[in-house]
């Protein structure tokens, strides 16, 4: 798939799925700050069978680039066709990471979401 057809699709395909999952309804905002703990509690319940791991890692991968871009943190990109995000750590330091192999790490239960969400974005003290 086109990565700009991804990104374009992105929001509104995280809207629905965390609906049909239960974790919002159709009436509320998407609001990815007061739904990372349950969705990622629902990720850690969830037994994924092999036939599904990218299915529920490309929910995974939009839900992390929708929470960073939302939370200001990050911004979203295509490098070599592929959807990268860009994070600023100084004043000419930027990182770049894809985030769909890091959601398949979720959905494979190396991390928990959470996790990874607390770490990449907690400032440094």
């Amino acid at each position: 798939m086109n990565p700009q057809t991804v990104i374009d699709e992105s929001r509104p395909m995280l809207s629905e799925f965390l609906r049909d999952i239960g974790l919002r309804r159709e009436t509320d905002s998407l609001e990815l700050s007061r739904l990372l703990g349950p969705f990622s509690t629902w990720i850690e319940f969830q037994t994924v069978q092999d036939e599904d791991r990218f299915y529920l890692a490309s929910r995974i991968g939009a839900f992390i680039c929708e929470y960073m871009i939302d939370s200001g943190l990050a911004s979203r990109t295509i490098v070599d066709n592929r959807i990268v995000l860009r994070m600023r750590f100084a004043h000419q330091v930027v990182r770049e990471f894809d985030p769909y192999p890091v959601a398949l790490g979720i959905a494979d239960k190396t991390t928990t979401l959470q996790q990874f969400l607390d770490a990449v974005c907690s400032k440094p003290q």
